[in-house]
């Protein structure tokens, strides 16, 4: 009895022994192991313009743990985001960079950029965050002109206002400049019910410039969150000539006013903004979705989506989706039409949300011939 008694104690022992040395090796293997810690994992450029160019941010990060960290790969969700980052093993102790670059070119409006940061740390990626505002690109005086309408010379065809809403107006400033010896008179006209115009007649002498400021204007309780399409009118009168015409487009992205919301359950939305479709093999339509996930708390609503090419169609099944859902924004693309224009789809699909944190988005679709 004493001898099974014993053999009984050794085997516990034993087992205990055993788990003892596993919860060691554990311990030790998790003491080894590298760890990331990043000085801060977002960065607000804050307010940007989009003639300046691209702007940078440096995310520094230390690794925390007893072993040598290596990145891996660095990924985006948008071909307007560039990274470089530490290429080499970061030892215990030491300090590394994800290098971020953002384009605002061609991107008006807020954005909400991702980052995924994949290392040899086993839970992964760490991931990073930048936002901010592009402001138009608007025209100043001595800056490259790109239209003409006879004599006068234009700073731009297309002007492209931020995110708007009734609480706070968008500026765009728009030139021209009298490239004859001779006086000219400009008369400019926009929609009233949109915006406002600084001058709505300009009298310029010989070589002179001029800049007239479009501000935004709009009753609320008629214009509704969504983008919306005017002209702005040009009419030239030369000395003893005739009367000259120009339109120029003006988009303008009006998002909901949000420092009326009382209820702090705001929505998120979390969506990829770059999908490159490659080439089109044959003629039948190229049909697709994006997905839209609410990360949030309250109720997220797509209010809007616009693109300006007449080739692409869109279907929303359902625009609203409860926390921990996803919207479906569906879309045709006619590639006759395409082959017809002899033209590929590089565009950008504008969504108006109403998610207080980033409401102006865009989705850049490219599908070559």
């Amino acid at each position: 009895m004493n001898i099974l008694t014993n053999k009984a104690i050794t085997v516990a022992t034993l087992f205990i022994v055993m788990a003892f040395s596993s919860i060691l090796r554990a311990q030790t293997e998790k003491n080894v192991a590298p760890n990331v810690k990043f000085v801060n994992a977002s960065h607000n450029f804050g307010i940007i313009t989009e003639e300046g160019g691209e702007v940078y941010h440096q995310f520094v990060f230390t690794n925390e743990g007893n072993s040598p960290l290596v990145i891996t790969r660095v990924t985006t969700d948008c071909g307007c985001t560039t990274t470089n980052y530490t290429r080499t093993a970061v030892e215990a102790g030491g300090k590394g960079f994800i290098n971020v670059v953002y384009d605002p070119m061609g991107r008006p409006g807020a954005f909400v950029k991702n980052i995924q940061v994949y290392t040899n740390v086993a839970v992964q990626p760490f991931k990073l965050q930048i936002t901010g505002n592009v402001t138009t690109r608007g025209g100043v005086e001595g800056s490259q002109y790109v239209d003409t309408l006879g004599s006068l010379q234009i700073s731009s065809n297309f002007l492209a206002f931020p995110a708007v809403s009734s609480e706070r107006s968008q500026v765009v400033r728009f030139s021209v400049f009298n490239t004859s010896n001779k006086t000219v008179q400009v008369a400019l006209r926009g929609d009233e019910k949109l915006v406002s115009l600084s001058q709505k007649e300009v009298t310029l002498e010989g070589k002179q410039p001029a800049n007239v400021m479009i501000t935004t204007s709009f009753d609320p309780n008629k214009v509704k969150p969504s983008v919306y399409l005017s002209k702005l009118e040009l009419m030239l009168k030369e000395d003893g000539q005739k009367t000259l015409y120009k339109e120029v487009t003006i988009k303008l992205p009006v998002v909901p006013d949000f420092s009326k919301v009382k209820s702090k359950a705001y929505p998120r939305a979390d969506l990829t903004t770059y999908y490159d479709l490659g080439k089109v093999i044959g003629s039948d339509p190229v049909v697709g979705y994006f997905e839209i996930n609410n990360q949030g708390e309250g109720s997220l609503e797509l209010l809007d989506v616009y693109c300006p090419n007449a080739a692409i169609a869109f279907r929303i099944p359902q625009k609203k989706a409860e926390k921990g859902k996803m919207l479906r924004v569906e879309y045709r693309i006619d590639t006759v039409l395409m082959q017809r224009l002899n033209e590929s789809f590089d565009e950008n699909v504008d969504l108006i949300l109403n998610d207080p944190r980033a409401p102006y988005r865009r989705v850049k679709i490219r599908l070559s011939l």
